[in-house]
């Protein structure tokens, strides 16, 4: 309540408008809006994921997610040489169904912050060897944050949000 009369004496002493611009203004607190798991799972014929793996599906392709959400990657996940030196990444298994053929080529977006570099396959799209089914490739971050991550498959898609958190110790590392 102190709070309360404190902010309308200011507003009165400075005629108020100031001081609620520079409320108006303030940002509240980014959510990373994170993508959960689909309900459902590929035909067992062709499943190539571990059985409790969260999957995300969209438009005729599968895709790994973690669980919660948060991917945590530590130093042990950098990339060592070539354009990618000191990203981080981490495996995902991709399964494009019957019908959909091509290699998987990821881009995306960082959602909480700006970035120039969008998340990628730390090899070309040519280095998966197989147009067909399931492959497991890397997925390279630049910086931790929050990122949209899109996987496209010739006319298909399929996008979601992960956290991403580069962490010294996962073992020491809260989650949220």
């Amino acid at each position: 309540m102190l709070l309360i009369r404190t902010l309308l004496i200011c507003m009165m002493l400075t005629g108020g408008a100031d001081l609620l611009a520079v409320t108006a203004s303030t940002p509240a607190a980014f959510a990373c809006p994170l993508t959960t798991a689909s309900d459902s799972r590929p035909d067992l014929s062709i499943d190539p994921f571990e059985k409790d793996a969260a999957l995300h599906h969209e438009d005729g392709l599968w895709v790994t997610i973690p669980e919660d959400g948060i991917i945590q990657l530590t130093p042990d996940d950098a990339i060592t040489f070539g354009p990618l030196t000191d990203w981080r990444s981490e495996s995902i298994t991709w399964l494009r169904e019957d019908g959909v053929e091509g290699f998987v080529d990821v881009s995306g977006q960082r959602l909480d912050a700006e970035s120039e570099f969008s998340p990628q396959t730390p090899l070309s799209p040519q280095r998966q060897y197989v147009r067909l089914g399931p492959v497991t490739t890397g997925l390279a971050f630049p910086s931790d944050g929050c990122w949209e991550v899109t996987g496209t498959v010739g006319g298909h898609s399929i996008t979601w949000v992960v956290e991403v958190r580069f962490v010294d110790d996962p073992v020491a590392t809260p989650a949220s």
